[in-house]
């Protein structure tokens, strides 16, 4: 029970994520300009991008960034040149006639700006991954077999200690072992998949708004470690093991010199350490830096 409760309060308070967190917007087109007596050369300046502007040579049909040193400052913002016209539609898309206005169609700038927000996302993640990719481990190709041998191997040995006492019994305590070993590995998968698909759909910054940023922890690094590496499972699942049902019987029967009370007492350790352990998940620091 305190396993179930542990866990479960745990991976609540994790998906307890300000709900007006959003995602940053991408550039935009702040000005335009044409270069005098060139109605095909194009200047487009952009706010919250890698270049300071980007120029067009065929009409706006494609458009190289250019950068705060060589970026021209003379060039016209009358944006008319014979029959040839320009428009600002919006802070991503420019248009462009070529008969006066008669007809208009979208130019290469959007294209540009999407190019620009790729490469800033991708620069992000690679920041990402090199910052916190530590604390978000893919789970490991052995993590689930691990888990089911551990079920099989805790239910196998409950049931062939335990049989002398009635083989009924002893399934039935093993049962219930597993009904929580069910309920511990839904919750430890979930939690990994949950925090996998917020930090790989959106931007690497996940939760962003003007005020606040959050990353991953080191606390919630230990979360997702248990959740999918072989090693820090077999570590959790050795504390968990004391105080499954049965367990303790199982200790006094594989050690009858030690007595009931030495595996009393080993279950009481064992069960204070994962007591402690998830109290420390639930009460000690946060999920997100």
């Amino acid at each position: 029970m305190i396993c179930r409760i542990g866990i479960a309060i745990a991976l609540l308070r994790l998906t307890a994520v300000d709900a007006q967190a959003m995602l940053r917007g991408g550039p935009e087109i702040t000005a335009v300009a044409l270069r005098p007596g060139e109605p095909d050369c194009v200047l487009i300046r952009i706010s919250d991008a890698s270049c300071e502007a980007a120029i067009s040579t065929n009409a706006g049909q494609t458009f190289g960034a250019v950068y705060r040193e060589g970026a021209p400052s003379d060039w016209s913002t009358n944006l008319t040149a014979g029959a040839r016209r320009y428009i600002l539609a919006d802070p991503v898309r420019l248009f462009r006639s070529d008969d006066s206005g008669v007809t208009w169609t979208n130019t290469g700038a959007t294209a540009f700006l999407r190019g620009q927000s790729e490469a800033a996302l991708e620069r992000e993640k690679s920041w990402f991954r090199e910052k916190y990719g530590s604390r978000l481990p893919p789970r490991s190709v052995l993590w689930h077999p691990m888990f089911a041998l551990y079920a099989v191997g805790y239910f196998t040995v409950t049931v062939l200690f335990l049989r002398r006492a009635g083989v009924l019994s002893a399934f039935l305590t093993a049962a219930r072992g597993l009904a929580v070993l069910l309920v511990v590995w839904s919750l430890l998968a979930g939690l990994h998949a949950v925090v996998t698909n917020w930090t790989s759909s959106q931007y690497p910054m996940a939760y962003w708004n003007t005020s606040m940023r959050m990353h991953p922890s080191h606390k919630l690094g230990v979360a997702m470690a248990v959740a999918a590496l072989p090693l820090p499972l077999l570590a959790y699942l050795a504390i968990l093991w004391p105080i499954l049902p049965g367990s303790k019987d199982v200790m006094a029967r594989v050690f009858p010199r030690m007595g009931g009370r030495v595996a009393l007492v080993l279950s009481l350790t064992a069960g204070t350490a994962f007591v402690l352990f998830h109290l420390g998940m639930m009460f000690i620091g946060y999920f997100w830096e």
